[in-house]
């Protein structure tokens, strides 16, 4: 496992926790070169075999881009554990034998062979063997793409997955990590590609369904009914009674399951519509407005150059030959 890739060994056989680490010479040096792998807010014991594969320098090109903070594998012993919040990565940590423990978002969970956790590291969390040895391999990613993916998939999602079949996941992985120590010129943007691979077969796992928080009925067909009347005048008194609850609680569902209240998705679905219009018809501006349901030109202007940057004059310019 890990062949072909060079990975830094700390030690064999070694115990040491946070306070040694803070009482060796070497901190401050490492410290100062990679400042994103320091956390006040952590707490650790390292017992066992550990390994490691720090950080390769980007360029602020590269900024987009998925990146690895940190890589690291081990077999760790008994009394292994890391405690932690307020550190600025996202965690994939795969279980290849042994057990651990997992704490997060105020709950336990188990870790067994082929089993992976996806957390986001600002938060307080806390993982430990919890039998003699546990194996395990530790990714933390960085980028503007991760933030927004944990966002999208799993904010809401039990955070443990399993994979019956390691290799699915191992392979991607140490593609990966040779891409990261390679010597190809456009690493950056190659890796980046493999991490987000990563992370999407991830989305295609299925955890365990109980724990998976699915939009309620009538906001599914409230979203629906909006997306085929986005035209029409809709009050909000007028949505609460399709749902059949409060506006308060209408606006509180629909902005957690969906992403926007009611009437910002409404507004959406209308600029939407309008760009579509604007680039196919010589219609007139105004005329477009008041087809997708604005009250009027002022308000259709306005709203549009929100949420898209320009007028829909300068809008339509753009696909005028």
């Amino acid at each position: 496992m890990f062949e072909h890739i060079y990975l830094s060994t700390w030690k064999n056989n070694i115990s040491y926790n946070a306070g040694d680490v803070l009482a060796d010479k070497n901190y401050s040096n490492f410290a100062d070169k990679y400042p994103d792998l320091m956390s006040i807010d952590s707490h650790y014991m390292i017992e066992g075999t550990y390994h490691f594969l720090l950080p390769r320098p980007a360029r602020d090109t590269q900024e987009a881009f998925i990146r690895m903070q940190s890589f690291s594998y081990g077999k760790l012993g008994k009394n292994y554990y890391t405690e932690r919040k307020n550190y600025p990565s996202y965690l994939l940590l795969f279980t290849y034998q042994g057990e651990g423990l997992l704490r997060y978002n105020g709950k336990e969970y188990s870790l067994k062979r082929g089993d992976l956790f996806f957390i986001d590291c600002r938060k307080y969390h806390y993982y430990c063997t919890t039998g003699n040895e546990w194996e395990h391999s530790d990714l933390h990613l960085q980028g503007l793409f991760v933030n927004q993916f944990y966002e999208e998939y799993q904010i809401d999602r039990h955070p443990v997955f399993h994979f019956s079949n390691i290799s699915l996941y191992q392979n991607i992985l140490e593609k990966s990590l040779r891409i990261q120590t390679g010597n190809e010129i456009h690493w950056g943007a190659r890796v980046s590609h493999e991490f987000e691979k990563l992370l999407f077969l991830l989305a295609e796992q299925v955890p365990d369904i109980t724990e998976v928080v699915q939009p309620p009925e009538n906001i599914v067909l409230l979203r629906t009914y909006l997306e085929h009347n986005f035209q029409q005048d809709l009050s909000l008194d007028q949505m609460s009674a399709f749902c059949g609850i409060s506006k308060y609680h209408l606006c509180r569902e629909f902005k957690r399951f969906i992403g926007f209240s009611p009437r910002e998705y409404i507004v959406k679905l209308r600029v939407s519509q309008a760009q579509l219009l604007l680039q196919s018809t010589d219609t007139a501006s105004y005329k477009i407005g008041i087809m997708c349901g604005f009250e009027n030109e002022t308000n259709f202007i306005r709203q549009f150059k929100k949420h898209t940057g320009m007028t829909p004059g300068k809008y339509r310019e753009g696909f005028t030959t």
